[in-house]
C-alpha cells in the first residue's frame, strides 16, 4: 500500500468516527476516486469500500441529528408564538 493511500485511510478512519458532515463527505468523495481509479488492490478496495460505507453511515446519521435539532426549533417557535400575547 503506498504511503499516500495509508495516509488517507488513517485520515478517513479518524473522520468516520469523529469528522464533520464535510469532513465525511470530502472523504467519501476521495474513496470514490480511489476505487474509480482502477489502480487499487482487490485488498484496498475492500478497504476503502468498508470505510466508505463507515462515512456513509456517519453522514446519515449527522443528517438525522440535524433534522432533529430543526424540528426541535421549529416546535419551540410555534410554542413562543401560541403564548406570545396578542397585540
Amino acid at each position: 500500500m503506498s504511503i499516500d493511500l495509508a495516509t488517507s485511510i488513517a485520515t478517513w478512519q479518524r473522520v468516520s468516527v469523529d469528522g464533520s458532515f464535510e469532513e465525511s463527505m470530502d472523504a467519501l468523495e476521495s474513496i470514490v476516486a480511489h476505487l474509480d481509479s482502477g489502480e487499487l488492490t482487490l485488498d484496498q478496495s475492500l478497504d476503502c469500500f468498508e470505510l466508505g460505507a463507515r462515512l456513509s453511515n456517519r453522514c446519515q446519521r449527522l443528517l438525522e441529528q440535524a433534522e432533529l435539532r430543526i424540528e426541535l426549533v421549529q416546535r419551540s417557535l410555534e410554542v413562543d408564538l401560541s403564548t406570545e400575547p396578542p397585540f
